[in-house]
Order: C-alpha cells, then sequence, then structure tokens
C-alpha cells in the first residue's frame, strides 16, 4: 500500500486536491479537535492554501469563535492551517448528528482516518470512493471490531 499511496499523493498534488484532503481529515476530526461546545457551533467551510473558513451558526458563538481563535488555530495548525477565518452562517445547530461509528464499535484513531483519506481522497468516483474508505475502516478494525496489527514486511 506504501507504493499506491506515495503515487496517490503526487496526483493529488498535481490535481490540486490538497485543501480539499485537507478540509475532508478537519472535517472528520472536527469534535475531537474542538471539542463541544465549539464543535457545535462552528462548522469547517472550505480550505484556502493555510487558511480555514469556519461557518459560526449565531453572532453569539461568532464573538466566542474570536475568543477561542489562538487555540483553535494552535488545534488546527498540525494539520496545515495557519490562519482563520470566521463567517456567520448555519452551521451544525440545524444539522443532523454525525454517527461517530457502528454500534459498539470504537471509532478509528485520527491517523488512521487521515491514512484513510490520503488514499481515497483523489479519487473522483464518489462511489468508488466510499466503497474503498469502507473497505480499509473494515481492514483496520479486523473482524467482529478487533483492530488488526499493522505487519512489518
Amino acid at each position: 500500500m506504501r507504493r499506491i499511496g506515495t503515487g496517490l499523493k503526487g496526483i493529488v498534488r498535481r490535481l490540486g486536491l490538497e485543501d480539499a484532503t485537507r478540509l475532508h481529515g478537519i472535517k472528520a476530526r472536527w469534535g475531537e479537535l474542538l471539542g463541544a461546545p465549539l464543535s457545535e457551533h462552528l462548522e469547517p467551510g472550505f480550505v484556502s492554501g493555510a487558511m480555514l473558513h469556519v461557518t459560526v451558526d449565531s453572532p453569539l458563538w461568532l464573538e466566542q469563535a474570536r475568543f477561542y481563535s489562538e487555540e483553535i488555530l494552535k488545534r488546527v495548525r498540525p494539520l496545515g492551517i495557519g490562519e482563520l477565518k470566521f463567517k456567520p452562517g448555519t452551521g451544525r445547530r440545524n444539522m443532523p448528528a454525525r454517527p461517530s461509528g457502528a454500534a459498539g464499535l470504537r471509532p478509528l484513531t485520527a491517523d488512521e482516518l487521515d491514512s484513510i483519506e490520503q488514499y481515497v481522497g483523489p479519487v473522483r468516483d464518489e462511489g468508488l470512493r466510499e466503497i474503498m474508505r469502507g473497505i480499509m475502516v473494515k481492514a483496520l478494525r479486523g473482524p467482529d471490531g478487533q483492530r488488526i496489527r499493522k505487519q512489518n514486511p
């Protein structure tokens, strides 16, 4: 898989999909990165270079976002974000809650999710991308939700 991953990283760069790939990784980890209640009122919108555009669901939470901006930036900086821009909008308040994973199964770690997105992010066909993502999640969890160990060749 390492050879495929190396090739896909080059394709992502050539197609200009780096921002989209980073955004997907940020969205997948948003609750973990910010914690409640910030993550419930702020939503990553898009990435433009090193800037993360964040939609906030109310003027009150916009002020809170600005107050916590340095802390938020510290948490997203390892993901290639160097600047935040907040804007008012609907945010997550009106969105259905996202399931954290299958019932009874431990969610994958942030590193595991990032690895999966590095491999499947550049696939243009959404259906194929979801199939690949599902296979990789299942492989990382192993049979009956048990995590498999990485094996070194």
